[in-house]
Order: C-alpha cells, then structure tokens, then sequence
C-alpha cells in the first residue's frame, strides 16, 4: 500500500469519522490532554495491496522523538487474529467502519485523559514494563495527583538496572520529573507542557 492510497482510503473514512485527520500513515483525532489517539496503517511487506490497522493512545508529555505502539493493538478479524485488509476488497470502506466502531473507537476511548491513561494500564497485566510505568508515572503527574505519580516514579526507579542501556534515560527522565514535584509541584504543569510541544514537533504534528 502506498501513502497515497492511505490518504485516498481516509478520504472515505473520515466522512463517517468526525474529528479525525490523516497525516502522513495516522488517521488521528485532535490532541487532547496531551494525548495522541487514532489509528496507524501498517503495510504489508509482503503484498502491496494488503494492509492492518493499529490503535494506539501516546502521551506526548512524556517525552516522544517518534510514533510507538507500546499502548496499542492491531484491529482483529472474528477469530481474534490481526486483520489484514486488501485494497481490492469490495465495500472495503464499510468493512473498515465496522470494525474502527466496535474495536477500535472503544479503546481509544479509554484514554481520553491522562487519569484514565494510568488506571487503564495499571489495570493492563503488564506493570512490569518499564515504558508503561513510566507513562503512568507521567501521568498522573499531568492529571495533578503528584503523591501517586511519585509513588509509581519511585517503584519504576528501584526496578531500573544501571548495567542496562537502555533504562538510563528513563531514569533521567523519572529523575528529572521525581524532583522536579519534590521542589517546584507549581512548575511541573509548565514541564510537562513543553515536553507537549517538543513531542509534537518531533512527530511533525
């Protein structure tokens, strides 16, 4: 699938979609609360006429240099295996709908605030990822409740490993933001704000 058949694709989705814009490979609703939601396409690499879909919720006040899944899911076919559609299928767009309506919509309507984004995902069974915790950290940061952001940055930073790369700079950023409501709770608001506008620039929105 090419990126202007995406485009053409979404042209027929968003008339039934209010709210949402295609960018690039997203079909996305306004960003609210700090919160990325909508859709991604995801080619096929092996039949240029197929594609998924994917849902996903990104918090952008943590800080984000590019579009990830960590908090998503591919749209799934009636036996619960991802579903992969092909731009030769007939009422493809009445097949897409249906399936954004029942699966997709849902979800995204779980976050549409950073309170909702961290009890659905302390809910999820997957606490131990250190990404997701980080994001529920962030937050509740962000939704005001700073002795429970505190509570989850502090967990995250005990399970942190420093012989792992890749854990350093979330522990930076944990840090950065621990201290940040120890000293200054009335200037987190402002951080978490520009972190906002940095992830936006990043991802071109």
């Amino acid at each position: 699938m090419k990126k202007h058949q995406f485009h053409k694709l979404c042209e027929g989705l968003t008339v039934h979609l209010p709210g949402f814009t295609v960018g690039g490979w997203l079909l996305i609703q306004a960003i609210d609360h700090g919160i990325l939601r909508g859709f991604s396409c995801d080619p096929s690499e092996f039949d240029p006429d197929k594609f998924a879909l994917v849902a996903f919720a990104l918090p952008l006040f943590v800080p984000t240099r590019h579009v990830h899944f960590n908090f998503g899911f591919r749209l799934k076919d009636a036996g619960n295996r991802d579903r992969w559609w092909s731009l030769a299928e007939s009422d493809l767009v009445t097949a897409l709908l249906e399936t954004i309506r029942s699966q997709g919509l849902p979800f995204l309507a779980g976050y549409n605030t950073p309170g909702q984004f961290a009890n659905s995902f302390q809910n999820s069974g997957n606490e131990v990822d250190p990404y997701l915790r980080e994001a529920v950290g962030f937050s509740h940061a962000n939704h005001g409740d700073f002795s429970a952001a505190l509570a989850s940055l502090a967990s995250l930073a005990e399970s942190l490993e420093a012989g792992i790369p890749w854990h350093a700079p979330i522990r930076s950023r944990v840090d950065l933001l621990a201290d940040r409501i120890k000293t200054s709770q009335a200037t987190v608001r402002h951080q978490l704000d520009a972190t906002i506008v940095e992830s936006r620039l990043n991802l071109g929105l």
